[in-house]
C-alpha cells in the first residue's frame, strides 16, 4: 500500500516533514494513496503560502500504516515528538475543518 506524507519548502528550496502544531503537540497526517489529499492541499496551501513556503509530498510503500510510520521516522531525531497520524483519524479530521473555517 502506498501513503503519501506533505512536506514543507522554504524559499531557499530546503525542505522536512510539514506538521501541524496543535494542542497535543506537532502532528503529521499520512494520507494512504491519495485520500482525503486534495481537501488537505485546498485547506492548507493558502496557510503555508502566506507563510512564505510551499507544500510537497513524498511517498511510501508499506503493509499498514504504523510500518509506513515506522520506514519514515526510523532515525530523524527530529521527528521523536512528532504525532503521527492517518488522514482519516478525528485529530485530522478537527484539523481541517479548522484551517477550513480560517480560510473561508
Amino acid at each position: 500500500m502506498k501513503y503519501t506524507i506533505p512536506l514543507g519548502f522554504d524559499q531557499t528550496g530546503g525542505s522536512g516533514v510539514f506538521y501541524i502544531g496543535t494542542s497535543v503537540g506537532p502532528v503529521v497526517v499520512f494520507f494512504q494513496g491519495d485520500h482525503g489529499l486534495q481537501r488537505f492541499v485546498q485547506v492548507m496551501a493558502p496557510v503555508v503560502q502566506r507563510e512564505g513556503r510551499r507544500l510537497g509530498f513524498t511517498r511510501i510503500e508499506a503493509n499498514s500504516i504504523e510500518e509506513a510510520i515506522e520506514l519514515f521516522s526510523t532515525g530523524d531525531p527530529a521527528l521523536k515528538n512528532v504525532r503521527f497520524v492517518s488522514s482519516d483519524s478525528s485529530i485530522a479530521t478537527q484539523i481541517i475543518e479548522h484551517y477550513s473555517m480560517q480560510s473561508s
